[in-house]
């Protein structure tokens, strides 16, 4: 039996309107329908799955939940309901034909396997048995490499429509979907897409939103929109192959390691090849054990076309070895890697970011890469020259502070990058602290030093971070609760994630040279003890219930380590978290867990109450907050004992310690 559908019923009292399956179940209703002003269409297209007997039932307002197999079971909310006359008109129609609604049942397109063009003159979404959910899929052949490009239009006279596109494999897996409307008429929803694989694929049509319908059963989805578009769909052969292979066994092969220990690709491109945004461009060369790979990928001279590279290093069994994501300031990037072992070796070439593919299988990269165009390509080999500060704790330099009474080191001239790891250096420095000393650490830039912005990291022996700063900036600060030996790690901008057991193993950085200057300051000694006036802590204040209703929702969460060391300054830092639990507006832009990162500069206590101000030295979702000063009120009541800790007079959840 073919589907049918209802397709209208009019009605000439205030009601509503349910039909059920012969078991009493509803299908579908109006809640809520008058008869006033005239007929009204209450179920329009209205979509049976399966052959029966059905039943429509109509009632007075607000009679909505009666059963229908119980006479007079409905009640209402207000004791009486609505009364009235009606006059009812139905029927039913077998709905025309459709393009199927599922890759079964697909209509099949003389579109591919190679060049060529499909023409769909008249389409329409909400014509079959699904109406808003109805989705018209097209099958097609494309042999390898093939470029998809699908563009909408309305036809003459036909009902506008917000629809989606979808690209789907032989299996149902969606490679790709769009938006769009024809209201002004033609649009390219997908140009050039790469079909990189041989074999069957469907190109599916649905209403806005339908994206998530499961192209193997027929109205899965929800859809709002419907109306008539045309389809024109385009496939073109792919470019021939570049000059550079984009596996391991077409590599170029460059010569260096065997016949000289420099090589130099002035231009190449990503994008030119057979696999267009897919493209790789591998180099060969070959290197002994403790030489050195030094690549940089930068803009040709005289180019227009400037991208973000990825590079990666291979082994000839195409195991990653390093990799490199547009570490350079321009987008470029930069490898500095040591061989423990003689062999040949790869570098690859992608656009950003393209950075899981195969080496061994051409055109294996994500869908989702946005960066082709310009490269030049600088390979050099050499033996590595180590610094006289080391990368590890293992080889940090020792620099005697804390060893005798020493209270304070200086290096003058020292250099991120002149090292074995290029711009993954890290100069390590070793020494000794006792509990209750205050630690400090600046560096200063020459004029010249093209260092900008280096990274300062507190360590203990055993290579756990315990402090971090900006050492143009702020600078380090950090009050020592036990006795023992601690390093202090200088990096370029952006390595600051680096293993201080592993040489080389940050990000690219920037280099130069800079000074350092490391201190320690006793604490402050009474008749009977050593005291060192302090607050720590963590504390939240719940705006949804301390706040006013218009806040409802808000944290702000802070976190304090601040004190006073025996010369009366106050260090410290303070990581105050704004949260807010809805979406983000635009009178609202901040998202949960924005955070403003503080260093201490005044620290005053009254009591069992510490009063603070901070400087924002971080703030990642918004650079311009640097520079904020703001205050904080911490007290503690003993947390239990006296009543709860207080940020700024208000209650908090957590605990602070304030010692004075």
């Amino acid at each position: 039996m073919p589907a049918f559908w209802i397709t209208k019923f009019c009605v000439t009292t205030c009601g509503y309107v349910r039909i059920f399956d012969v078991n009493g179940n509803q299908l579908s209703y109006n809640y809520s329908w008058y008869n006033y002003y005239g007929s009204q269409v209450v179920i329009q297209d209205f979509h049976f799955d399966t052959t029966g007997t059905y039943y429509v039932g109509l009632s007075g307002y607000p009679n909505y939940n009666y059963n229908p197999n119980i006479g007079g079971s409905g009640t209402s909310y207000y004791g009486t309901f609505y009364t009235g006359d009606y006059s009812l008109t139905m029927a039913l129609s077998t709905p025309p034909p459709d393009v199927g609604d599922t890759l079964l049942t697909a209509q099949v397109t003389t579109l591919g396997p190679t060049a060529s063009t499909y023409t769909v003159a008249n389409g329409r979404i909400g014509d079959g048995p699904y109406t808003y959910r109805d989705v018209d899929l097209y099958q097609f052949q494309a042999a390898t490499s093939e470029e998809l490009t699908v563009t909408v239009g309305l036809p003459a006279n036909g009902a506008g429509l917000n629809g989606v596109v979808r690209i789907f494999d032989v299996d149902g897996n969606q490679l790709y979907s769009n938006s769009w409307n024809n209201f002004s008429g033609s649009q390219v929803v997908t140009q050039d897409f790469m079909l990189r694989k041989a074999g069957t694929y469907y190109i599916g049509v649905s209403g806005y939103p339908n994206y998530y319908y499961d192209p193997k059963v027929g109205g899965s989805g929800y859809g709002y929109y419907s109306g008539d578009y045309t389809l024109g769909l385009t496939l073109k052969d792919a470019p021939p192959p570049d000059s550079i292979g984009d596996t391991l066994a077409t590599a170029l092969a460059t010569g260096l390691g065997s016949t000289s220990t420099s090589y130099a690709m002035p231009s190449a491109q990503i994008g030119d090849g057979t696999w267009r945004s897919f493209d790789v461009d591998m180099f060969q060369f070959t290197a002994v054990a403790g030489q050195k790979i030094s690549a940089i990928t930068s803009l040709p001279a005289g180019s227009t076309n400037p991208m973000y590279t990825m590079m990666r290093l291979f082994d000839a069994n195409g195991k990653e070895l390093a990799t490199s994501f547009e570490d350079l300031p321009n987008g470029y990037s930069e490898i500095d890697y040591i061989f423990t072992a003689p062999g040949t070796y790869y570098i690859g070439i992608s656009g950003a970011y393209n950075y899981n593919y195969d080496p061994t299988v051409a055109g294996s990269g994500t869908y989702y890469v946005w960066s082709t165009g310009d490269y030049r390509l600088d390979l050099t080999l050499s033996i590595p020259v180590y610094d006289n500060v080391g990368d590890t704790l293992g080889t940090a330099l020792a620099t005697s502070l804390g060893t005798n009474g020493k209270k304070a080191f200086n290096f003058s001239q020292a250099t991120i990058g002149d090292g074995a790891y290029g711009s993954h250096d890290v100069d390590l420095y070793q020494f000794t602290a006792q509990a209750g000393q205050t630690f400090t650490a600046a560096t200063t830039l020459p004029n010249s030093s093209t260092l900008y912005d280096p990274i300062l990291r507190l360590f203990d022996a055993n290579g756990n971070e315990l402090a971090s700063g900006d050492g143009a900036y702020g600078g380090l600060a950090y009050l020592f609760d036990t006795a023992g030996t601690y390093y202090v790690g200088v990096s370029g901008a952006y390595n600051h994630s680096y293993d201080p057991n592993v040489a080389g193993s940050g990000r690219n950085a920037t280099t130069g040279d800079y000074s350092l200057d490391l201190n320690l300051i006793d604490p402050k000694k009474t008749k009977d003890r050593v005291v060192t006036p302090s607050v720590r802590g963590h504390g939240t204040i719940d705006y949804s219930t301390t706040g006013p209703q218009n806040a409802a929702k808000q944290l702000d969460s802070v976190t304090v380590r601040a004190w006073l060391d025996g010369n009366g300054a106050a260090h410290g830092t303070v990581v105050w978290t704004w949260s807010h639990n809805t979406p983000p507006t635009p009178d609202n832009p901040h998202n949960n867990g924005y955070p403003w990162y503080l260093k201490v500069d005044t620290l005053v206590f009254y009591g069992n109450t510490a009063y603070l101000e901070a400087v924002v030295t971080r703030s990642p979702q918004s650079p311009g907050d640097v520079g904020t000063r703001v205050a904080f009120w911490v007290t503690d009541n003993r947390n239990g004992k006296n009543g709860q800790d207080m940020l700024n007079w208000q209650p908090i959840k957590g605990n602070f310690t304030v010692q004075s």
